[in-house]
């Protein structure tokens, strides 16, 4: 990544004397304005009010740069502009650098004709328009993405519904901006605060923001990795998703081979595809990177041991998990998978893990659904009407996929 400072940048990655070289380059650009302008004692004095007109604009386009990229740092597009500011700085200002005394001698070859002064307001005038839609009016839009992130925070629909309209207009959208968006897509869905037609759609319009950024910038790690967490989301309604999944990690575990949250990426796509031998290996070389870790143990071993039937390791785990301070009780998926799965005699474990998980996140929506099941597998009615009311209290909307899971036990 970037310092968001220009000068910062060149500090870092050309020394001080690089630092030195730019700032020089900036106070000679400044100098030729003010004395083309027509300010101090050895100013021009034969400039022309509209070319004085002119050059002070142009003045203010290189302050608004500098203000920019103070906090920011330089971008193609917007080098493009400057240069060619460059160019017209120096257009504009060559006859102030010919010999004074031949200045005086035959003003009228140095003085610019009518056509070169309309001329030189017209490119003034075509580069601020042209700045002001490069950096501008994307700089807006960002503001305007960002709105929509925070009002997706109460009202998800609407927040993303004015994305898409900020999306629309003419201009980029910045990829922490697209991550920012994946943050709260993929909140929302693993909560269950959606309807699945609009998780769907959600998830949809996410994993294509995201796909554009792997074109774009094919290195940003974190962007990658969200986008992997949508495909495993997405792959409820298309399994499809996990052979571009597949692809993806495959590529990050090239690039990053010793990253444990890449390498978990990879071991629980291969464990949605069944590949539980390729699955496994990988959450051997995870423990291998660090045996004292709990998050090893527990984010892979419990998950290899839920797809392989061995139940009596997965409380082992869990303990020892807990021995080496991992939160466990943070993972409300896996045992929401666990209660279905589990034989009934091993239900009692699994309900003390998930009463203190519920106790630990009393809106948890998932642990409850983790009750409700497990009590209908026992058979006490009277327990999974409490839990079946407290989510009819807390978000009715999740209530048809509780319907769902329920319909699955027998």
């Amino acid at each position: 990544d970037y310092p968001h400072n220009e000068l910062m940048n060149i500090l870092v990655t050309t020394g001080l004397i690089g630092l030195i070289g730019y700032i020089a380059i900036w106070v000679v650009v400044f100098y030729l304005l003010v004395k083309q302008v027509g300010w101090g004692k050895k100013s021009n004095a034969y400039v022309h009010w509209s070319d004085q007109l002119a050059l002070i604009v142009l003045a203010v386009f290189f302050a608004s740069y500098l203000l920019q990229v103070l906090t920011s740092f330089d971008a193609i597009a917007s080098m493009i502009i400057l240069y060619f500011g460059f160019g017209l700085l120096f257009f504009m200002t060559k006859d102030g650098l010919a010999d004074k005394k031949t200045l005086h001698e035959d003003r009228r070859v140095h003085m610019p004709s009518t056509a070169t002064r309309l001329l030189h307001v017209f490119f003034v005038v075509a580069l601020m328009l042209a700045s002001i839609f490069i950096n501008i009016i994307p700089y807006m839009n960002v503001r305007a993405a960002k709105k929509a992130i925070d009002v997706s925070g109460y009202d998800f629909s609407k927040g993303l519904t004015i994305y898409r309209q900020v999306l629309s207009g003419l201009s980029f959208m910045k990829d922490d901006i697209r991550i920012k968006l994946a943050h709260v897509v993929i909140s929302y869905s693993q909560n269950h605060q959606l309807p699945e037609e609009k998780k769907k759609e959600a998830l949809h319009y996410a994993i294509s923001e995201l796909e554009k950024s792997e074109r774009k910038h094919p290195y940003l790690l974190e962007g990658m990795m969200e986008l992997l967490t949508l495909y495993r989301e997405y792959a409820f309604y298309d399994s499809t998703t996990l052979a571009r999944a597949k692809i993806l990690a495959q590529k990050l575990v090239d690039r990053y081979p010793n990253r444990r949250d890449v390498l978990h990426e990879y071991a629980l796509i291969m464990l949605m595809l069944g590949d539980i031998s390729a699955a496994k290996d990988m959450g051997q070389k995870i423990i291998d990177l660090d045996p004292k870790r709990g998050e090893s143990h527990w984010w892979m071993l419990t998950r290899i041991y839920l797809a392989t039937g061995e139940y009596e390791k997965i409380f082992e785990e869990i303990d020892y998990s807990l021995k080496l301070q991992y939160p466990v009780y943070e993972e409300e998926d896996f045992y929401l998978n666990l209660v279905q799965k589990i034989p009934p005699d091993l239900l009692e474990r699994a309900i003390v893990y998930i009463k203190r998980g519920a106790q630990l996140f009393p809106h948890s929506i998932k642990y409850r659904m983790a009750l409700a099941i497990s009590y209908k597998r026992k058979g006490m009615k009277k327990e999974l009407l409490d839990q079946i009311k407290f989510i009819r209290n807390t978000n009715p909307d999740a209530l048809p996929l509780l319907e769902e899971y329920l319909g699955r036990v027998h």
